[in-house]
């Protein structure tokens, strides 16, 4: 073989070889380029806490530690909570590269029941990190209960016809405990405490809900603030009020997609 040939032959051995070698290191590269840059930002060590079983009316405040691992300095935005029983708050607004923080997220447990699912959002002006989501969990023992914890009224064409609801309030407090007073955020709904002898050492209080006045037709929602006098100070309940108000024109039509429904027809005489 001639010394011109075993070059060609070398030169093609060395492209079959070397060239997809090179390839595969440039992919290989490329691909922990893309995730180097695809981890920058602010890193949060933990994004969900479950705070576990709590007290009713007890406090609790947790950390989310994070880091920059970007180049570039990052600034929070916005903090904002989902709940109102949450106080969102960050060591720092401005995070430069390689600098660590925390955001503390105190919950307050009076006033909630059960399970509890919250979420965090964290707004940032990192590219493609606009938002963050942290998340709390927690179950609430209740001290003060309604039965039932909401009232719906369902369809309603004429007020004068619709009976009052009554609302129980019970106490797991070890001392007495007493409602003082009610409220109404809708001018439509009232809520009257009664002056009742309570039915059983638990009891503490019973509440009367009417509906008012000549509310417009559709939708109708109000809350009902209780407040009660317990051996942690005065704790206050809400109560979710709901009714569908009816226009008399629409009867004939409502009546005919609603058969078995059970509501009050009426003709106004001042109509």
């Amino acid at each position: 073989m001639t010394r011109s040939r075993k070059r060609k032959t070398l030169s093609y051995v060395s492209v079959i070889v070397i060239l997809p070698a090179s390839l595969s290191l440039g992919c290989l590269f490329l691909m922990l380029h893309i995730k180097a840059e695809g981890n920058r930002g602010l890193i949060f060590s933990k994004q969900h806490i479950d705070l576990g079983e709590l007290n009713y009316g007890q406090d609790v405040t947790v950390n989310f530690p994070f880091k920059n691992t970007a180049s570039k300095p990052i600034k929070i935005t916005k903090l904002h909570g989902t709940c109102q029983c949450t106080d969102i708050s960050a060591d720092k607004m401005e995070v430069l590269p390689g600098e660590t923080g925390t955001i503390a997220v105190t919950f307050r447990s009076a006033n909630r029941r059960g399970p509890e699912n919250h979420k965090v959002a964290v707004s940032t002006d990192a590219p493609k990190q606009e938002l963050i989501m942290l998340t709390l969990s927690a179950v609430v023992d209740p001290r003060i209960e309604l039965i039932p914890r909401a009232l719906s009224f369902g369809h309603v064409a004429v007020l004068e016809d619709v009976k009052s609801r009554e609302v129980t309030i019970i106490s797991r407090f070890r001392e007495p405990t007493k409602t003082i007073s009610v409220s109404s955020s809708n001018p439509y709904i009232k809520a009257t405490l009664l002056s009742r002898k309570p039915s059983h050492s638990r009891e503490a209080g019973r509440i009367s809900v009417e509906l008012c006045g000549k509310p417009p037709s559709g939708k109708l929602e109000g809350d009902i603030t209780i407040k009660t006098r317990t051996e942690k100070g005065i704790v206050s309940n809400s109560l979710k009020v709901m009714a569908e108000i009816l226009d008399i024109r629409n009867m004939v039509h409502f009546k005919a997609a609603h058969p078995d429904q059970k509501a009050i027809f009426w003709i106004n005489s001042h109509l």
